[in-house]
Parts: structure tokens; sequence; C-alpha cells
């Protein structure tokens, strides 16, 4: 596999369901609306996202040997992701992740279907340190064992690659709790309930937040909070930012994924972190199609 100079996605792909209501939502309910089925999973989606800015990026994760992963990996190929590392499984059905959203595109509910993902973690993990060497830079996703991502992390830190790590969900966060140390020193991206987990302290806001996580990790860290202000610390500062305004017709699927991308692919995110801030703000804005007035 050749992404060099770019950066390897490690962790999930799957097809995502999304099925958004055209009314009220309530407990029980049979209401019309839409449904769109479209390739998700954070790695999947962050490879895609850098793509998509120009950079060079490949993806590390595991598919069905069936139509379902054929289908997705020709999807991401005619997308421009280097699918090399993408381990298939033969017998096993592709991964699907199955979302409700509301009126507003705002997420009722979600089930995520990482059956195969979870199955094969070691054999991912092993993929994954194989491919190391060719890239500048290693996302992890907290989608894998922690003990798979340890090793993933060792790894990258043992050649140089910089480490950056997105928790998932509050469910999920405190697998990456071995990065909590300055023998990594990764940049974190999360939203404010993610970030909490991971620390297993309660901090307010984006900003305490991402302070605290800089400080145990000896690296950087970004945390969104909804509407309120983004938060980025780095060793020497943190800088925040506000999101653009939400309009009705939203869809926060995918969105988190959108602005780790961008902020990733900003030119920039080492030297003037406060525009790189802004470009993710504005490539999340489009992903959800806000207005941003």
């Amino acid at each position: 596999m050749t992404i060099a100079p770019g950066i390897l996605c490690v962790g999930a792909a799957h097809w995502d369901i999304i099925g958004r209501s055209c009314t009220k939502l309530t407990s029980g309910g049979d209401v019309p609306g839409r449904i769109e089925r479209r390739p998700g999973g954070v790695a999947l989606n962050i490879a895609v996202g850098l793509v998509g800015h120009g950079c060079a990026a490949g993806l590390c994760s595991v598919v069905g040997r069936d139509d379902e992963g054929a289908a997705l990996i020709r999807r991401l190929e005619e997308n421009g992701v280097d699918c090399s590392g993408i381990l298939t499984i033969a017998g096993s059905a592709t991964d699907q992740y199955m979302a409700i959203e509301d009126r507003y595109g705002d997420l009722v509910a979600a089930i995520a279907d990482a059956t195969l993902l979870e199955r094969n973690a070691d054999a991912l993990a092993a993929r994954a340190e194989n491919l190391i060497q060719d890239a500048r830079s290693v996302v992890l996703d907290a989608n894998l064992s922690a003990t798979a991502l340890q090793k993933i992390a060792e790894t990258a830190r043992d050649a140089g690659a910089e480490i950056i790590a997105n928790p998932v969900s509050p469910v999920k966060a405190p697998r990456l709790e071995f990065l909590l140390s300055e023998t990594f020193a990764p940049t974190i991206i999360a939203n404010l309930a993610e970030a909490n987990a991971a620390l297993k302290e309660t901090h307010e806001t984006a900003r305490d937040a991402a302070h605290a996580l800089q400080v145990r990790s000896s690296g950087s860290a970004l945390v969104t909070n909804g509407a309120g202000p983004i938060a980025l610390a780095t060793p020497s500062d943190v800088f925040t930012a506000m999101p653009p305004a939400l309009s009705a017709n939203t869809s926060v699927t995918g969105a988190g994924d959108a602005l780790l991308a961008a902020f990733l692919a900003s030119p920039d995110r080492h030297g003037t972190p406060d525009a790189a801030l802004r470009f993710a703000l504005d490539a999340a804005a489009r992903h959800m199609k806000v207005r941003t007035t």
C-alpha cells in the first residue's frame, strides 16, 4: 500500500441506513419519511472526507466477502480512497448502521451492528501495523477494542507517525484512556460527552474539556458541543469558535467525521489553529446543509 505522505484511517466501514421523519416522532409511532442508504463508519467517512479535500488517504477496515462489501469497496475506490488495506472476510455479512432522525435532522436513535469489526479486531490491528510505515498520520476510531487500538498506536508512535483519535461515543471513549499520557501525544477530536467519558470527569464547556484532554495527553484536543462553542487546545493556547446557525433542513449523521477530516486537511492546522477551526466548521456546515448567517 502506498499512501505516503498520506493518512491511514483505521476503524469502521459499513453501510448506513438513515430514516428521516417528515413529521413529529413519538414512541411506537409509524410516520412517513425518507430512507437513504449510503457508505458510513467513522474511519470510512474520514478517509472519504480527506480525499475530498485533496489529501491522500487509505482505509484499513474489514468488510464481508459479499455483495454489500464489494459494493462498498467499489464506491470508495470511485471516490479515490486507497482500499488495499481493507480485509474481506468470507462467510460474514458486511456491518451496518441504522439511524432514525427527526424532521429537524436530530438523531432520535441508532443501532450499530459492528459484529464483523469486533470479531476481527486483532487481524485488523495486524494489518494496520504492516501499513503504518507508509503513512505520516494514523487516524484511530474507538470502534476497535482497547487492545487493538493500543497496538496500532504503539506502532504508529514507533514509526514517527502522528496519532489522531476519535472516541466515537461516550460508551467507547474509555478505550482511548491509554492515550492520556505523555507516551503518545495524540490529537484527540471528540464531542463534549465523549471527552468527559474519556477523562472520567465532568466539564461543562468544550473549552474546559479540551484543555483537560490536552494537559492529560500532552498533545492537542478539539472538542465540540453541539451548537455551543467549539474549542481547540494546543500545548501553547486554547482557541474557540462558534458553529454556524442551523437551518430547519439539517442532518447531523456524519457531521463530526466531516469536521474531523476538514480539520486534518486544513493547511492552517499547524500554523494558524483558529483558521483551521473555521475551515473545519465550514465543512461540517456544508455536510449538514446549514445556513451560515
